[in-house]
């Protein structure tokens, strides 16, 4: 009897560990195929024009703000800007993977990080984030701007080492619910968005029947 125990322990922890190193290996080679996707990727578009001005990676708890607020200022704003957003620009019957490289940042000049307590918690959008960083480092045209959406909790933060440590190094825009905040918030991220943007006859012209508004963008 104790014999018989003994085995079925045995067989039972050889069956978790199974279990664990078969997951480990299925999420490995699930990012390797997402780092595959944006490596092909890169070949195939190269320093092509781009669809978007930027692809937006935010936890879904964040929607009305991204929907309220960013893409209405950005996107009716002077200049307009074209954002990529997963519940309107990802081809329906495409695989969410294939969509987020795609339509996401393989056709979009920039990315934009919406961080908040809800981003930090989620597994997908912490995947999302260092899928953007490998497209940062292989598109030569690529960048990150990170929006800190609320005051987030230190512990959490501290929990995904690099972005704590991205936030820490480097500068980063922060959403203030106030007249003199919204301004100042508007104001730099059009500044960071027209950087590396093609100059259309439309935006000159623009600028030009408007200035009041250009040099608020800048």
């Amino acid at each position: 009897r104790n014999a018989t125990c003994q085995l079925s322990k045995t067989i039972i922890s050889v069956s978790v560990v199974t279990v664990l190193l078969v997951s480990v290996v299925g999420i490995l080679v699930y990012k390797f195929y997402f780092h595959l996707m944006l490596l092909a990727g890169c070949k195939k578009y190269g320093r092509g024009e781009s669809t978007y001005d930027a692809f937006v990676i935010y936890s879904s708890q964040d929607e009305d703000w991204v929907r309220n607020e960013l893409v209405k200022n950005l996107e009716e704003g002077v200049p307009p800007f074209q954002l990529c957003l997963h519940y309107r620009d990802f081809i329906p019957g495409v695989a969410i993977a294939a969509n987020i490289i795609q339509e996401g940042f393989h056709k979009s000049r920039k990315v934009i990080v919406v961080v908040s307590q809800h981003f930090i918690q989620s597994r997908w959008c912490i995947f999302e984030y260092e899928i953007a960083q490998t497209w940062q480092f292989l598109s030569s045209r690529a960048g990150i701007i990170f929006i800190v959406l609320q005051k987030l909790e230190k512990s959490l933060l501290r929990q995904q080492v690099e972005l704590y440590r991205l936030l820490s190094r480097n500068t980063y825009l922060e959403w203030e619910d106030s007249v003199l905040g919204r301004h100042v918030f508007w104001r730099r991220l059009r500044k960071a968005l027209l950087a590396g943007k093609p100059q259309s006859p439309e935006g000159t012209a623009d600028a030009e029947t408007n200035p009041q508004e250009a040099t608020t963008s800048t």
